[in-house]
């Protein structure tokens, strides 16, 4: 929905290659079907709502960054959240799968709020104290979305600068990027595993780092079955053959949220990466890299069925190392 507004928006501007040039009808059933997809209680998210920055947003977009925002925006190039947030100050995800009946597993929207909250801090607060708060309309167990949550940004360690991390290039930026990126989810001390691991599975370590900071119930047997499933590779034949899912003695409610959780995260993954200027390949933030919920299921029960049999059925728990690349060949203060 936002990369459509976004082409529709800036068409009226004059923005819109001419390759991307849309007809009157051609227009109006985009409006249709972008309008068929908005929450009736998000009026706030209608299409034409929003043709300059609030004014309390104003002092707090640089124009460069604004600029970058809305091209890479366009082109897909960034976290299509990201620009929302900058232009309007408003975030959205209207869905989630989750069991309203668990009292156990807090809901998603609370578990990434933290981070959610230091990524409005990097990209609005450019060294400021105060910032105007940003709507949030997520989506959890009992909440309707009659109005959004205002949620305020939190400072990031040393707030650097949005300018210096999306526009400047260099080794000590480099270093920086991926130290805010880490910031975003409290886990800093990974810095050291850069270039010793895979990209991939040092987003996976970020991500259930952050998980099991946030959610006090998580089990070490949940962690293995996480990290089972990330580090455990499997062939092509393997992949291809789910025969033994018909083995599964039960399907556990647990697991499904578990997963549910750990792909909400990548999404903030992709997020905080593009807000700190992509310190990483998105590709390598990619579900598929790291997470099937069908090969998770089973990786659940064998953890929770005993360390030595998920031992056992798995294999290659180590990633292949690589040198680091000379840009963060530096040491991390």
């Amino acid at each position: 929905m936002d990369y459509l507004t976004t082409i529709l928006l800036c068409q009226e501007r004059g923005l819109v290659p001419q390759d991307r040039d849309l007809s009157a009808h051609q227009r109006d059933l985009l409006k249709k079907g972008i309008g068929s997809y908005c929450l009736s209680e998000q009026s706030s998210l209608e299409l034409g709502g929003v043709t300059a920055l609030p004014p309390a947003f104003e002092k707090h977009v640089s124009p460069e960054i604004l600029k970058v925002c809305s091209v890479s925006h366009i082109r897909v190039e960034r976290s299509m959240r990201l620009y929302s947030i900058v232009c309007e100050g408003v975030t959205e995800c209207s869905n989630t799968l989750e069991d309203e009946e668990d009292g156990e597993m807090l809901p998603q929207a609370l578990v990434y709020k933290p981070c959610r909250q230091r990524i409005y801090g990097l990209l609005l607060l450019l060294g400021q104290d105060e910032c105007p708060a940003v709507k949030e309309w997520f989506v959890s167990p009992g909440n309707p979305l009659i109005e959004p949550e205002m949620v305020l940004p939190v400072p990031v360690c040393d707030h650097p600068s949005l300018d210096l991390l999306w526009l400047s290039s260099g080794p000590e930026v480099s270093a920086l990027r991926l130290t805010a990126f880490l910031s975003l989810f409290d886990c800093i001390e990974l810095f050291s595993l850069y270039g010793a691991v895979q990209d991939s599975l040092l987003a996976v370590l970020c991500l259930v780092t952050y998980i099991l900071l946030q959610v006090i119930t998580l089990s070490q047997e949940d962690v293995d079955a996480y990290l089972s499933r990330a580090v455990c590779l499997k062939t092509s034949q393997e992949l291809q053959d789910f025969a033994f899912l018909s083995q599964l003695p039960l399907l556990c409610s647990r697991a499904l949220q578990l997963g549910s959780l750990y792909v909400r995260g990548l999404s903030h993954l992709l997020g905080a990466n593009s807000a700190s200027g992509q310190p990483l390949p998105s590709a390598a933030l990619m579900p598929w890299q790291s997470f099937d919920g069908r090969l998770f299921h089973p990786k659940y029960l064998l953890a929770h069925s005993g360390t030595e049999k998920l031992q056992r059925k798995s294999f290659c728990w180590t990633a292949i190392p690589r040198a680091p690349p000379p840009s963060l060949q530096t040491t991390h203060q």
